[in-house]
C-alpha cells in the first residue's frame, strides 16, 4: 500500500513501505517528456538523500524516479527536505538545465557516485547514478 507523502502543483511524492523494512520513495510530475522527469529524479534524491541527509539509496528504476531507503532514514524530517529540494530544483530549473548541457551532456562521463553501503538495499537497484561531476555542480549551487 502507498501514501502520498507530497502533492501539489502536479508534483507527487509518494512512498511503498515494504515488509523488509525497506520503503520505495516515487517522484511523479507532469512533463510531457520523460528527459525532464529523469533529471529533475536523479539531482533530487542526490542532492536531498546523499548530499544533505547521507541517507543510504539504490534507484530502483531506469527513469530514476523511483529509489529505495530503509525505511527509517525516511522519517518527516527526510521527508520535508525532499520536498524542500525538490521545489529548490523546480525553482531552478534554468540553472539545472545549464548545468546539465555544460557538465552532462555530450560530456565523458565523470564517474558514477557511490549511494549505498547499506547491504539490504542492493536488491532493489537497477541501475548506477552517473554524472558525479553534474550532480556535484548542481549541489554547490543550490
Amino acid at each position: 500500500m502507498w501514501t502520498y507523502v507530497y502533492t501539489q502543483d502536479g508534483n507527487f511524492i509518494r512512498q511503498f513501505p515494504k515488509d523488509d523494512g525497506t520503503t520505495e520513495i516515487e517522484l511523479e510530475f507532469l512533463f510531457h517528456d520523460l528527459f525532464w522527469s529523469r533529471l529533475y529524479g536523479i539531482t533530487i534524491f542526490y542532492v536531498a538523500f546523499y548530499k544533505r541527509l547521507q541517507i543510504d539509496y539504490v534507484v530502483s528504476s531506469y527513469t530514476f524516479t523511483k529509489v529505495v531507503v530503509k525505511q527509517s532514514d525516511f522519517d518527516d524530517r527526510a521527508q520535508q527536505e525532499l520536498i524542500q529540494i525538490m521545489l529548490e530544483i523546480k525553482e531552478n530549473s534554468n540553472m539545472l538545465l545549464g548545468m546539465a548541457e555544460k557538465y552532462l551532456f555530450d560530456q565523458p562521463d565523470s564517474g558514477n557516485v557511490e549511494t549505498n553501503r547499506y547491504q539490504p538495499l542492493l536488491s532493489y537497484k537497477v541501475t548506477e547514478v552517473e554524472g558525479k561531476e553534474f550532480l556535484e555542480k548542481v549541489a554547490e549551487n543550490l
